[in-house]
């Protein structure tokens, strides 16, 4: 079996049709669903996403490497939540990490009349 990808960001990319598993957490709650997949406790929900989709990610990253590819795609955005989340991800043994930085591209949303985008996480266990 090839590389699994689970994909963690407010909004959908082009990711998100081919992730494993594409969840949608809350912005600035990332750092809660990242601690709730890695120790597969969920009460109900956690940052918008469900605890069958917690525990399925959490079965998914179970004896495998996992790699992440991370970006912070709004300098209006808070780097608290992912700086979080990362910092989780780093007491898992042998995690990799690969930062993604956004072309200088200002793209404006027709909903905020801004560029703002969205902290992304993705996770490739293989």
């Amino acid at each position: 079996m090839g590389a699994k990808l689970i994909e963690l960001t407010p909004i959908e990319t082009g990711l998100s049709n081919i992730a494993t598993i594409s969840l949608r957490p809350r912005p600035g709650e990332i750092a809660k669903v990242v601690n709730s997949i890695l120790t597969g406790e969920a009460p109900v929900e956690i940052g918008g996403v469900s605890k069958e989709s917690i525990q399925a990610c959490h079965e998914l990253i179970q004896n495998t490497q996992i790699n992440v590819v991370f970006a912070h795609h709004s300098i209006a955005e808070s780097t608290e939540p992912i700086t979080q989340a990362l910092t989780l991800l780093n007491e898992v043994p042998e995690t990799k990490f690969l930062p993604l930085a956004k072309k200088s591209q200002h793209y404006r949303s027709p909903t905020h009349g801004n560029g703002t985008w969205t902290t992304s996480w993705t996770a490739i266990s293989s």
